[in-house]
């Protein structure tokens, strides 16, 4: 037994690959379209952009569902609007 090999001293498949972050993903395209100089500033650029879609996707989610409230006055304020348009009888 002791002169089988099983090869694990060449077994990478448990090891950290190393991944270069400017190549792949939003970074790269990022990097490639010249918006950012390296993979930082990028992440930097693409967490404000998600922290801004998050903040619009909130306020449209609490305007959907809490819907404005209409103006209270006497018989509703529908007789002031429509005093200067309507002719009224005499």
């Amino acid at each position: 037994m002791s002169q089988v090999d099983f090869g694990e001293t060449q077994n990478n498949a448990f090891s950290r690959a190393y991944q270069n972050p400017e190549e792949k993903g939003m970074v790269g395209l990022l990097i490639k379209w010249g918006v950012a100089k390296d993979a930082k500033v990028a992440n930097i650029i693409l967490l404000l952009l998600a922290l801004a879609f998050f903040g619009v996707s909130i306020y449209l989610a609490v305007s959907f569902l809490i819907p404005p409230k209409a103006p209270v006055g006497q018989n509703g304020g529908i007789d002031d609007l429509l005093k200067g348009r309507v002719e009224q009888p005499k």
